[in-house]
């Protein structure tokens, strides 16, 4: 079996780093730590092949930069890598759907975290995203770099941008301006500002 694992490097305040080992096909990747090694310890978390990470909870706080305070991790059987009920700082969820990687910022620690979610394909989704791109294509048909769609729902309205990975439709120029990557018909990409 081919486990996933999070490591979680703890700081005097903060989360000091993370590093994520994961499976690429037959090969197992292991990523780079993000933020510095301290000697607080470190904490392994893992995610079965069968699971995957639903839900991360986090603070963040002004210690001596902005940092994340704590990090929570759910996958889908309901396993965590620790239960806080409150911590110092301003609390934020990265959900919404199956988290397929991470993106972030760190320094000698970690400042920022963003996740890249998968939803289900369902044809009533594909069917108003298909239909707002084209739109959103006929209007701007000399787009260049990223394209954002505006999103009115009620897993959209904690973020402050979300942007549509499309891949399905093909398109000339206006579908090289949308970025790359995922599965063909399901993977959007949300970019959290934190």
């Amino acid at each position: 079996m081919l486990e996933k694992y999070m490591y979680i490097g703890q700081g005097q305040d903060c989360i000091a780093f993370v590093k994520f080992e994961y499976v690429d096909g037959s090969q197992v990747v292991v990523g780079d730590k993000h933020g510095k090694q301290t000697l607080l310890g470190v904490e392994e978390f893992e995610v079965d092949e069968d699971d995957y990470i639903i839900y991360v909870e986090a603070f963040r706080a002004n210690v001596t930069e902005e940092t994340i305070v704590a990090l929570k991790f759910e996958t889908y059987k309901g396993r965590t890598n620790q239960d806080f009920k409150t911590s110092p700082g301003v609390k934020f969820v990265l959900q919404g759907g199956k988290i397929v990687g991470f993106h972030g910022r760190s320094t000698d620690v970690l400042n920022s975290l963003g996740a890249y979610v998968s939803f289900p394909s369902t044809p009533e989704l594909l069917g108003k995203w298909i239909k707002s791109y084209e739109e959103y294509v006929k209007i701007h048909s000399r787009c260049m770099g990223q394209v954002g769609l505006p999103v009115r729902s009620s897993l959209a309205a904690s973020y402050s941008r979300i942007f549509l990975s499309v891949q399905m439709i093909p398109q000339s120029r206006a579908t090289r301006a949308i970025k790359e990557g995922g599965d063909e018909k399901s993977i959007f990409e949300l970019v959290f500002l934190i």
